[in-house]
């Protein structure tokens, strides 16, 4: 009697014990991803500061601050200037402030590898420039700088990558409309250097 007691009991207590410690096997301890540091964002007090924002926004792409401060450092006249000859047979050499953003969220949305280095070419300096395809531009500058993207799409149907020392920009900027003190983009004219 006391071996049949002890097979009927065996098996409820370990129940019991699977019962009352279930983190150790129906929840295996797992360890949390490291957290992220919290991004650094510039003030945008410096020229460029814009440039820095905007490589964080592609270095942070899932940050939720990311869109907004992407849409915060372009001036409500941005465009982005295509070099001639990146640009199809009767396409738009011009992209929009509003094409731009919708761009920018697509790639942050729909990407497994993005990349985006901006280097100071010709020592970094900034040149002031008073007009703007013919337009008066109040105060502001212009830079040419070196750089390097990157991007593949989460599908795979879609990489790009461009060639190391190929690519370049002259960035212009200008002061906040809303805050003056600060700087933000005015426009981008890419080039590829031959």
């Amino acid at each position: 009697m006391w071996t049949r007691m002890r097979n009927a009991t065996l098996p409820l207590l370990l129940i019991s014990a699977l019962i009352a410690a279930p983190s150790c096997i129906f929840s295996p301890e797992t360890t949390d991803p490291p957290e992220k540091p919290k991004v650094v964002w510039p003030d945008l007090t410096n020229r460029d500061d814009v440039a820095k924002t905007i490589v964080l926004c592609y270095e942070n792409p899932q940050n939720n601050e990311s869109e907004t401060r992407y849409e915060g450092v372009l001036h409500s006249e941005y465009f982005f200037a295509y070099d001639p000859d990146d640009v199809e047979p009767g396409g738009d050499q011009i992209m929009t402030l509003s094409d731009d953003i919708l761009s920018t969220k697509w790639l942050f949305a729909n990407h497994v590898d993005l990349y985006l280095e901006i280097n100071p070419a010709d020592g970094g300096t900034w040149e002031q420039i008073t007009e703007l395809d013919g337009k008066p531009c109040e105060n502001c500058w212009q830079g040419r700088r070196d750089y390097q993207v990157r991007f593949q799409q989460t599908d795979e149907s879609i990489s790009y990558q461009s060639t190391p020392g190929s690519a370049a920009v002259t960035i212009i900027v200008a002061p906040n409309e809303s805050d003056p003190s600060k700087w933000v983009l005015r426009a981008i004219y890419d080039e590829y250097n031959n």
